[in-house]
């Protein structure tokens, strides 16, 4: 009866993690593909302002070309966006599910470990007789010989950890509870990174606001993107790019275009005006 209850629980919630892990394969998918589309849409947003400033200098340039392929550009990324939110929603709508076989597993630890114990108490009695008997049997082969045996004592057989010991279907009933509560400290994370009360907290001077139509990029790794990724809102959970830009970790990639521009050009005068100085100083130099 308890093996009926145990391994019906487990099955419900290896089913539900099985859905689980389904879910995280296609999320790891549709980001990977949506880190290309990004990185496209933001091509073509610079294609177009080039195209635009080439036209108003007059030059060859194909503006209607360039609008239409940033139109496309950005509504691929729209829809892929919406893929991830669908799919990032149902893995959302496991909670209860995570939850109620949680607690279904947990119902049964209890019964389990008692089986457990029952089932080594026999195994013990068992090994103890033989043990019994053998000593027995020792202790008459010394008095028949007149001296002692040397033989080795039984001592415990260590593990690189206690439980190593243990079979894994001893051991899958906690394990299960494990990846079910990891599972709910996941979504939980999620639900943390959707509250963004405690940016308000932060000194206006410290914050920046998330602009939801900007392509941003990453000054430092986040989650499983790089330092320099292009991003969007919907690379991420709900609520964590708005952190990340909160926090000055992500900044809009035309303005790290400008910036670059400018510090190439700052490095240029910088070189200028040391060239000028040396050029002075060795006009001065005594003859």
């Amino acid at each position: 009866m308890l093996f009926s209850r145990k391994s019906t629980a487990l099955k419900g919630a290896e089913r539900v993690l099985e859905v689980r892990d389904k879910i995280l394969k296609a999320i790891a998918n549709e980001e990977k593909a949506l880190e290309s589309l990004v990185l496209e849409r933001w091509q073509a947003e610079i294609a177009l302002s080039a195209t635009e400033a080439a036209d108003a200098l007059q030059e060859s340039a194909d503006v209607p070309g360039a609008r239409k392929r940033l139109t496309e550009a950005c509504s691929a990324v729209d829809r892929q966006g919406a893929k991830l939110a669908g799919l990032r929603l149902r893995l959302a709508q496991q909670a209860s599910e995570l939850s109620a076989q949680r607690d279904g597993v947990k119902k049964v630890i209890p019964e389990h470990m008692e089986s457990l114990k029952n089932d080594f108490e026999r195994e013990w009695y068992k090994a103890v007789s033989t043990f019994s008997a053998l000593l027995g049997k020792r202790q008459a082969i010394e008095t028949l010989s007149g001296s002692k045996m040397n033989l080795p004592e039984p001592k415990p057989v260590l593990q690189a950890t206690p439980i190593d010991c243990l079979s894994d279907d001893v051991l899958a009933p906690s394990h299960v509870v494990g990846k079910l509560e990891a599972a709910l400290a996941d979504l939980m994370y999620w639900r943390r990174q959707a509250d963004l009360r405690e940016l308000e907290l932060l000194p206006p001077g410290m914050r920046k606001a998330l602009d939801p139509n900007k392509v941003y990029r990453l000054t430092i790794p986040v989650d499983n993107l790089e330092a320099g990724a292009f991003v969007v809102e919907s690379s991420f959970v709900p609520g964590m790019l708005a952190r990340v830009v909160a926090r000055g970790e992500a900044i809009p990639a035309d303005a790290q275009n400008w910036n670059e521009s400018l510090l190439t050009a700052q490095r240029a005068t910088t070189q200028f005006v040391q060239e000028e100085r040396a050029a002075a100083e060795k006009k001065h130099e005594p003859a």
